[in-house]
């Protein structure tokens, strides 16, 4: 009786110990499911944001590819003679052309001879833009034939060829740009100022009360056309003479294939236009 009474104890033990434990078991596979579908929320979150930023970076870098240097498209190209060229021509035509510009401004405002004698600051200020703008511009063809030279001498060529490529700065600075300074500037604006003011506005004396004044008006305006055009042609004139010997001389040194030489009259005119610029 009592070793029966003790296998039912046995059974009875065994079957509570096989409940505790696979309550236990269904707990810790609970919590590990739940550790598991934490750590995948998790995951499948920083991926998404790892994703989002990443398109957005991709779009930015899209966006700052795609965009074009808002400065480059208006520079000019002056490595290369053709560039050079090209902008010597562009050059030359805007500033004439703006002076061209302001002046047909000036002449309508200025049509009477009232207006005039109520404007001359006007007239006299134009004319020294006109000195100013010829001088710079002629400068400018100082540096863009010194620009020529420095490719041409430093280029790969034969003394053949650099010498034949020299030529530009004969025919592109010296030939034409002068040219077409001499003739928009000297021989166009300012003939058109004479034009326009002492042979028109000023061109009938008012009444004989007013004849000093109408004389003095006269003579003051003649001497300001005057003096702008000696000036204008003098460093006109000066610039060509500078730019035809700087480049005979270069091409007499490559053509006896002395680059050296070649380089020290550059150095020479480079040195030359520093110091135009400075006694401005």
């Amino acid at each position: 009786m009592k070793k029966k009474i003790a296998i039912i104890l046995a059974i009875l033990t065994l079957t509570s110990i096989t409940a505790c434990g696979q309550s236990n078991g269904n707990n810790s596979s609970s919590k590990t499911e739940s550790s598991y579908s934490s750590s995948d929320n998790s995951k499948s979150e920083k991926s998404s944001h790892k994703e989002s930023t990443s398109n957005t970076e991709d779009t930015t870098v899209v966006e700052e590819t795609t965009k074009k240097p808002e400065s480059s498209s208006t520079k000019k190209d002056v490595s290369t003679l053709d560039g050079i060229e090209a902008t010597v021509s562009e050059d030359v035509e805007n500033t004439i052309s703006g002076l061209e510009k302001e002046f047909d401004s000036l002449k309508s405002e200025i049509d009477t001879y009232d207006k005039y004698l109520q404007n001359t600051s006007e007239i006299e200020d134009f004319y020294n833009k006109i000195v100013k703008t010829n001088e710079d511009v002629c400068i400018r063809l100082y540096e863009y034939a010194l620009e020529y030279a420095n490719n041409v001498v430093n280029s790969n060529s034969d003394s053949y060829d650099k010498y034949d490529d020299l030529k530009g700065i004969y025919d592109c600075i010296y030939d034409d740009a002068g040219k077409d300074i001499y003739n928009g500037i000297y021989d166009g604006v300012l003939k058109d100022m004479y034009k326009a003011f002492y042979e028109g506005v000023l061109d009938d004396s008012p009444d004989d009360d007013g004849y000093s004044k109408w004389s003095d008006t006269c003579s003051q305006e003649y001497d300001w056309y005057s003096d702008a055009c000696s000036d204008t042609y003098d460093f006109y004139s000066d610039t060509s003479s500078d730019i035809y010997d700087f480049y005979s001389d270069v091409g007499s040194a490559i053509y006896k294939d002395d680059m050296s030489k070649a380089q020290k009259r550059i150095d020479k005119f480079e040195a030359k236009i520093e110091k135009l610029k400075n006694n401005k």
